[in-house]
This record gives C-alpha cells, sequence and structure tokens, in this order.
C-alpha cells in the first residue's frame, strides 16, 4: 500500500468564504500533491491544472493522505483531466440537486473523490448528488497527518507548520 497526499486549504479571499460559507465547510479547496512538488487540483481561474506549490497562500491547510493500492491509477487518472474546464454547473447545481459526475468538467473536490472512485476505492458515497472539500476530508479513508508523518519531500516545500 502507498499514500496519496492531498491538501486541504482555506484562502482569505471573497470566493473561499462563499465556497466555505454555501458548503457548510472548513476547506475551500483541495489538491494532489505531485512527488515533483506542485500541486493537481481544479479552480476558477484554469480549471484542472498542476500548479507550483507557491501558487496560492492559503491561510490555513491541513495534509493529509487515503492508502491505496496503486497509486499510479489515482495519480494517472487525475493528471489524465489536466485542461478540462471547471464545472461551474456543479458548483450552481449545488442548490438543484444536479449530478456531480460529469466526466468533462471539474471542480476540486469532485476531481479528488472521482480519482478515488475510478480506483474501486471511493471515498465519498457516489450517490450523493454534490461533493466538497469538506466531504473529502470528513472521509474515514482519509487521514489527517500530523506535521511529524508528513513526508521531507512535501515539508521541503516551504510551507511552514
Amino acid at each position: 500500500m502507498t499514500r496519496v497526499w492531498l491538501r486541504f486549504v482555506t484562502e482569505s479571499g471573497f470566493s473561499s468564504w462563499v465556497i466555505r460559507t454555501a458548503t457548510w465547510s472548513d476547506w475551500s479547496h483541495v489538491d494532489f500533491v505531485l512527488a515533483n512538488g506542485n500541486f493537481l487540483g481544479a479552480r476558477f481561474s484554469g480549471g484542472v491544472q498542476s500548479r507550483s506549490h507557491d501558487y496560492l497562500t492559503p491561510s490555513k491547510f491541513c495534509y493529509a493522505s487515503v492508502q491505496v493500492a496503486d497509486i499510479r491509477k489515482v495519480l494517472g487518472w487525475a493528471t489524465g483531466q489536466i485542461g478540462k474546464p471547471y464545472d461551474w454547473r456543479a458548483i450552481l447545481g449545488f442548490g438543484f440537486r444536479r449530478d456531480w459526475q460529469d466526466p468533462g468538467q471539474w471542480f476540486c473536490s469532485e476531481l479528488v473523490a472521482e480519482a478515488f472512485r475510478k480506483m474501486d476505492a471511493p471515498i465519498v458515497d457516489d450517490q450523493s448528488y454534490r461533493v466538497t472539500p469538506q466531504d473529502d476530508y470528513e472521509s474515514v479513508r482519509v487521514q489527517k497527518e500530523p506535521i511529524g508523518s508528513v513526508p521531507s519531500w512535501i515539508r521541503a516545500m516551504g510551507h511552514s507548520f
């Protein structure tokens, strides 16, 4: 078994506040942590991309991991989504119970949840009409990591813990 690393963040801006308020979440965003030091996720600006470790300055963050049999399947599927647009319709659909599993577009927590579901190792109930960063974070499969257990290659990215 290997670990897929995730970073949950809260930012100080208005859009972060809106996301946290509308989803009753402590977190406004989630990314995959890649071994090259980049973060892979879906954002308003640019959709699904691999971004430099310093692309945002979180006001709060947490690293977590998920045990998987084959990290290449999870991250391989997720990196295959690079270039897909941000899923605005699902955000608007929160109030209308729109299915979040549209393979043509993603927002951050959908991308993460779907990557694990594709590997037959779901972290959220795929019958749910929505998935938020908080849903991903609260999964029993997501292990919140004490700072001492976060790998040195993640600590080397320059974040203060």
